[in-house]
């Protein structure tokens, strides 16, 4: 999280900033030092919405936030189970910082103070007056002192409080368990738990900021153009794939890519911003263009003098435009494109896997749309034609001669009809549909599965065509397939409790049962079944004394739902 404040962002010593990941709210939140801030309206939105007037800086930990109001007051809202938005009094904090379920501050005189969840010692703060940032982690705490030297206290499994020695630091993070820190000299250091890449911090000396979400870091280049992250969320590959852009104006047409964005200026020019691998931002200069069109990876675009161009990924031919200068209209679809020209002809080039730039022939079309893998056409007299990929249908399309304009979907299309009424085809076969907190799960009628949204493993779903129901947890999904096997059944459930967001000792004590009842399973023996039973019952019976408290309502109701299947299947009813 950035403070700005007249477009600039300013801070004393700590030049940190925040990102969000997959979890509830936020991540684990870094210090915010207001200075001199004017004082600034903060408003959250999410699950309710709250706003303070003149706040100075705030803070979002995973299921509470707390705001640093304008006079040195704090407040605080959200889960309080540990006393997470307890917060202190007085009207002489600087600075804040959220953890999991625990709080930090910074007074004016530099001291600290802590609140929340102490299980591990994290809010028995330091003593000192010489603090200048904090950073809060899941159980350990990180302070900044004013010679640059670096404190950490709490939980210390994997070692994310045992601080690097010096004097030359200048901003702190805290992931889930693990601690970034940017140096005097703009390179960056790491430590603690590095199961996928957290502390493995990129090379350089042009740092000027960093973040951490539970399992990954940021970092902002000095020049503010490149954001680098590594650990889950990518393994630095991000070093030349995000652009930042100012809000543009004079705009006349967009597009949205794959991954990408171009807009079509009213002067003629383009602009391109997202990921840039392949190039596809890397748009051409000029100021002679009239029409833009986006695919997966490439885009096209049509000049005022007829003529194409195109960028980025090419391997398929999808960049080899064809000669000419009689284009009016173009489409980009995945791997692929399309032209109309002024004598009403079709042209396409590219992949042609499912027969997509095997244009119909003819002289009176007049539109074009495509996605995918499929390519749809309007005609003069009004009626419709497709071709390509018809896995889903979306080429079937409806009679009549009544259509003005369509569109192009990856799997469905779309008419408009002259009385205004709209006809839609292709992919509409799901038969159960689920919701987590940043995804979405769709069960097909041909018994597949198909995912989509927020999240890392959530959302990779697994090959077959025999689920006949799904569930979406908050960051975890669940399928149940119709020729059910209790052990596969119970390896998924053993997955989803490693998965949940609590403390660790509740989730080695979930497990403990669902070990038992697969050591039971893998005994064979007749009694097998009733004992692991008996282990899903206990199981069943320390999720619901946890529900509400240490797990999630929802998280709660898909893991016992899971468990009475696995009973019920095993006792044959």
């Amino acid at each position: 999280m950035l403070i700005e404040d007249n477009g600039g962002v300013r801070a004393r010593r700590a030049k940190t900033f925040r990102s969000m990941h997959r979890f509830r709210l936020s991540l684990l939140a870094l210090s915010l030092v207001p200075g001199s801030l004017h004082a600034q309206s903060a408003v959250v939105w999410g699950n309710g919405t709250y706003t303070f007037g003149k706040a100075g800086a705030i803070a979002a930990g995973v299921y509470h936030s707390l705001v640093l109001k304008s006079d040195g007051s704090l407040g605080g809202w959200g889960w309080n189970a540990w006393g997470d938005i307890n917060v202190p009094a007085g009207n002489d904090f600087k600075a804040i910082a959220a953890g999991m379920h625990h709080s930090l501050a910074i007074k004016n005189d530099g001291s600290l103070v802590g609140w929340g969840w102490n299980e591990y010692g994290q809010t028995d703060v330091p003593a000192g007056n010489d603090f200048v940032a904090i950073a809060a982690g899941s159980g350990h705490s990180l302070a900044l002192k004013s010679d640059g030297s670096l404190v950490g206290w709490g939980w210390n499994e994997y070692g994310q409080i045992n601080v690097p020695g010096g004097n030359n630091f200048i901003a702190i993070a805290a992931g889930l368990y693990h601690s970034l820190a940017l140096k005097s000299d703009g390179s960056l250091v790491g430590w603690g738990y590095d199961n996928h890449g957290e502390i493995e911090v990129p090379a350089g000396n042009d740092f000027k900021a960093i973040a951490a979400g539970w399992y990954h870091g940021l970092a902002l280049k000095s020049d503010g153009s490149l954001v680098v992250s590594w650990g889950l969320a990518g393994t630095q590959q991000a070093v030349s794939s995000v652009v930042f852009i100012s809000p543009l104006e004079g705009v006349a047409a967009i597009e949205a890519g794959e991954y990408h964005s171009i807009a079509l200026k009213h002067d003629g020019s383009l602009v391109g911003w997202g990921w840039n691998e392949y190039g596809r931002i890397n748009v051409p200069a000029g100021n002679d263009f009239k029409a833009i069109a986006a695919g997966e990876y490439h885009s096209v675009a049509l000049k005022s003098d007829g003529s194409l161009v195109a960028w980025g990924y090419g391997n398929n031919g999808e960049t080899n435009v064809p000669a000419g200068h009689d284009f009016v209209a173009i489409a980009a679809g995945t791997g692929f494109s399309l032209g109309l020209k002024s004598d009403g002809s079709l042209v396409g080039w590219g992949f042609n896997g499912q027969g997509q730039i095997n244009v119909p022939a003819g002289n009176d079309f007049v539109a074009i749309a495509t996605s995918g893998h499929h390519g749809l056409a309007l005609k003069s007299d009004g009626s419709l034609v497709a071709w390509g990929d018809n896995v889903y249908g979306q080429t079937n399309v409806p009679t009549g001669n009544n259509f003005v304009a369509i569109a192009a979907g990856d799997y469905h299309s779309l008419a408009l009809k002259s009385d205004g009424s709209l006809v839609g085809w292709g992919g509409n076969d799901f038969k159960a549909i689920a919701a987590g907190v940043y995804h979405s799960l769709g069960l097909k009628s041909d018994g597949s599965l198909v995912a989509w949204g927020g999240g890392v493993g959530q959302i990779k779903t697994p090959a077959g065509n025999d689920f006949v129901a799904v569930s979406a947890g908050a960051f975890h999904s669940l399928a149940l397939r119709s020729a059910a096997d209790p052990l596969a059944l119970l390896q998924a459930l053993r997955a989803s409790v490693l998965a949940l967001n609590t403390n660790k000792g509740i989730i080695d004590g979930l497990t403990a049962d669902i070990d038992t009842a697969l050591r039971a399973l893998g005994n064979q023996n007749k009694n097998s079944d009733t004992a692991a039973v008996k282990a899903l019952q206990a199981l069943i019976h320390q999720v619901a004394a946890l529900r509400g408290k240490m797990i999630t309502e929802k998280d709660a109701g898909v893991l016992i739902q899971a468990a009475e299947q696995i009973i019920a299947l095993l006792s044959g009813s």
